[in-house]
């Protein structure tokens, strides 16, 4: 759940390329090397973007993002935020 941990650090709504940034940043140790290698079909697109941009999309079909968001946008459903409160209540998110 990195995108709702990222958009949650930051109130819940943000850019969705600063949003995707963080999660980046986050996951920094579990990248590899591929990670940043461009896609052969958009070869300005680093696979890890691409894969964020897919990890959001399947976010948003989950119920988890709100599909109404402006676009560029990403906000946390009210479904995303009690995934985050049960994850939490788990032990298994960063604060």
């Amino acid at each position: 759940m990195p995108i709702l941990q990222a958009l949650d650090a930051i109130g819940g709504r943000g850019n969705v390329g600063g949003v995707l940034a963080r999660v980046e940043h986050r996951m920094e140790g579990s990248l590899r090397g591929v990670d940043d290698k461009p896609l052969a079909s958009e070869p300005q697109m680093p696979r890890r973007r691409s894969a964020g941009q897919g990890a959001r999309y399947s976010r948003v079909q989950e119920g988890l993002l709100k599909p109404d968001s402006p676009p560029g946008v990403g906000k946390i459903s009210e479904a995303g935020r009690r995934s985050l409160e049960v994850l939490r209540r788990q032990g298994r998110t960063n604060p």
